[in-house]
């Protein structure tokens, strides 16, 4: 059987495998198996407990619902089956803000905070992430915060116990700094309030638009309010950002495509009575659609363009060959008339041959008699 450990990117997942490791001697695995980071030394994967599965994904993860034994997984998607699972959720201006450190360090493709907050990024939103597991309500669930586990590990731990039945081998937990000291790459701050405090005022209200009913949910803040300017002008950074495409390759386009879409989907799900905000999204949704419209047109135009040539050329070959059966048709009715004609005028030319032959030849005889008589 499966056990799931689930959450979205830095939000305590590889704390959690660790104390689980430390504290119950139970080794994990990862569905990405983690060869780039956890699982690129030795050391790393030993201090967590990480274990690499062999062959594909899919032979592993039938092979784990079919165990009669617990086997632990990492996973940053959305659920894929019904299987127990623990759930750790962060408060997402420090989730967010050390995932996008850890895509600058990590990932290939170039990022910037905003992306991060739309969820334009591998695993989506923040939001996004947390409503497609419902973690409160899931059944054989059990939901952590960041906050609990780093901060009340004695907790933990007793909740962890009662929800798997593991037994416990060590009460001593890991601490962060501890891990901090040994990774300082991977584990990078740990405190919240400094991740915050990266935020700038235009972020942080673009952050409030899209997860702050969310956050307010969680208890992660009392109260927001939303500063519409502020949230235009974040608006309108990503737009100027995304539809500059028109410079980029087919890849690139592919890409900001991509982040446009999931841009739009946040704000339309965002369902706000604030009328200043709903004209944000209609603002952002009309510059979409005129993308899409003037990119359709394009194509339009340059297929028009292409059928005419083609049309046109048809057209002239077409006129061509009838221009040819004309002609020829007209050649087949001048033979028929003229044929006889020729055969007349031959006809005639020589009996004129003839009759001038005559003439002269009278002529001829003519001369000579008069000059015997002569």
């Amino acid at each position: 059987m499966i056990l799931w450990l689930a959450s979205y990117p830095r939000s305590g997942n590889t704390f959690l495998r660790t104390l689980l490791f430390k504290c119950f001697g139970v080794e994990t695995y990862s569905i990405y198996n983690d060869k780039s980071d956890i699982g690129k030394t030795d050391s790393f994967a030993g201090t967590v407990g990480h274990r690499a599965y062999n062959g594909t994904w899919e032979a592993f993860y039938e092979n784990a619902s079919n165990s009669q034994d617990p086997i632990a997984i990492k996973t940053h998607g959305a659920p894929i089956d019904d299987a127990k699972a623990i759930y750790v959720v962060r408060d997402a201006r420090a989730s967010i803000v050390s995932f996008y450190h850890y895509l600058l360090k990590y990932s290939r493709y170039k990022v910037d905070m905003y992306d991060v907050i739309s969820g334009a990024v591998s695993y989506g939103s923040w939001s996004q992430h947390f409503n497609s597991w419902s973690p409160a309500a899931r059944p054989n669930t059990l939901f952590l915060t960041f906050e609990e586990l780093t901060g009340q590990p004695a907790l933990t731990i007793a909740k962890i116990a009662e929800f798997t039945n593991l037994p416990l081998e060590n009460d001593t937990p890991p601490t962060f700094s501890e891990l901090q000291r040994k990774f300082p790459e991977f584990f990078r701050s740990g405190s919240n309030k400094k991740n915050v405090d990266e935020l700038t005022e235009e972020q942080l209200a673009y952050l409030f638009f899209l997860h702050g009913d969310l956050l307010r949910e969680l208890s992660y803040i009392d109260d927001y309010s939303l500063d519409p300017s502020a949230i235009r002008q974040a608006i309108d950074l990503q737009s100027e950002k995304l539809l500059g495409f028109r410079l980029s390759g087919t890849s690139q386009i592919q890409t900001d495509m991509y982040h446009v879409k999931h841009i739009v989907s946040e704000i339309r799900e965002k369902q706000n009575s604030d009328r200043e905000l709903i004209r944000q999204s209609e603002y952002f949704s009309r510059k979409l659609l005129e993308l899409q419209k003037e990119r359709i047109s394009a194509i339009e135009k340059q297929a028009e363009i292409d059928g005419q040539e083609k049309n046109s050329l048809s057209q002239g070959l077409n006129e061509a060959r009838h221009e040819l059966e004309k002609t020829k048709n007209k050649l087949q009715k001048l033979e028929h008339i003229l044929a006889p004609n020729l055969t007349s005028l031959v006809e005639f030319r020589a009996l004129r041959y003839v009759l001038a032959e005559r003439q002269r030849i009278k002529s001829r005889n003519k001369s000579s008699s008069q000059n015997l008589v002569k």
